[in-house]
């Protein structure tokens, strides 16, 4: 078998299972979503594990499982695992500062410690100007073009967008 479909293989089955991972963790994160509107805590945190064993370097699973041990009143693993989400990259302050699932935990001194490891949210930046058109200069008249800096074929291969177009169009007719 030719390399180029023994490549095009590999690439089919990498899409395949990118796509069946990512869609197991949206069904799991449904399923964690619904326990903990519940209040099934404990069997949240036991599918958190599972979610973590598949992604372990996903800073939100280890948020979510902080929030869980949180709830059912571990303070020393529930800031374990927020020290853990926030080493691994966790960003939402405000998530941080206003979750209800950490109440308990708010007020200790590791977890604002840990807090103040979570950058504050950049202020929304202003939109960009956009420049006003250029305007036609000297020795540039109407039916000037401009020449592109490099090509990736010969002239005498290139096609325009508009023949390929229609050779292509021609080519469903027949």
């Amino acid at each position: 078998m030719p390399l180029r479909h023994s490549l095009a293989r590999l690439a089919r089955f990498l899409l395949l299972s990118w796509a069946l991972t990512a869609f197991l963790a949206a069904q799991d994160e449904s399923q964690l979503a619904a326990l903990g509107q519940a209040g099934d805590f404990a069997r949240a945190r036991t599918l958190i594990a599972q979610l973590i064993d598949r992604e372990p370097r996903e800073p939100r699973h280890r948020y979510n499982l902080a929030c869980a041990e949180a709830r059912l009143g571990f303070t020393e693993l529930a800031l374990d695992a927020l020290d853990t989400a926030v080493r691994l990259g966790f960003k939402d302050r405000d998530l941080l500062l206003g979750d209800e699932d950490l109440a308990r935990i708010r007020d200790l001194p590791r977890f604002r410690e840990i807090a103040n490891r979570v950058p504050a949210a950049a202020p929304i930046a202003a939109p960009k100007q956009v420049p006003a058109p250029k305007t036609q200069g000297a020795g540039q008249g109407k039916g000037h073009r401009r020449r592109r800096a490099s090509r990736s074929c010969p002239p005498h291969r290139r096609r325009s967008r508009r023949v390929v177009l229609h050779d292509a169009l021609l080519d469903l007719y027949q």
